[in-house]
């Protein structure tokens, strides 16, 4: 696995889906610049918990981020059975870059201690792969499964 430590400006306001299973993921896309004129954008994917509190913050489009995660591929087929793939970015830690604004921070509420919090954030690869397994389906011409 390969660990990402990056920052980027969010293109486009966080959106949250559910799995079948019931499981929160948010993606959240941002353009990263190598330079002057080079930009890479990259989707970033954010789990159960974390999806929730990324989506119930007040990141939107035009902010800039820090995270951190594991990169990731998707692998799907489209409507004329090619198959078509995207790198992504599974994220753990995710937030606002405070070199550019200030943040007013509010805790959830967790009857958790660190460890499960740590043991949680180990479990959204799992969550990630399983999730993977759900997006046998075919798609339609190039899209992708979330």
């Amino acid at each position: 696995m390969i660990r990402v430590h990056g920052n980027g400006n969010v293109v486009s306001d966080p959106e949250v889906r559910h799995t079948p299973g019931g499981k929160a993921v948010c993606t959240v896309r941002v353009a990263a610049y190598n330079g002057k004129d080079a930009k890479l954008f990259i989707d970033l994917e954010v789990w159960e918990d974390v999806a929730e509190n990324v989506h119930a913050s007040s990141l939107s489009k035009g902010d800039r981020v820090v995270f951190d995660g594991l990169l990731r591929e998707d692998e799907w087929l489209n409507k004329e059975g090619e198959t078509r793939r995207k790198l992504k970015i599974s994220v753990s830690e995710i937030g606002p870059s405070l070199t550019y604004a200030y943040a007013n921070v509010t805790k959830v509420e967790s009857n958790q201690d660190a460890g499960d919090r740590r043991q949680r954030s180990e479990r959204s690869a799992e969550v990630t792969d399983e999730a993977r397994a759900v997006q046998a389906t075919v798609f339609a011409d190039d899209e992708e499964p979330f």
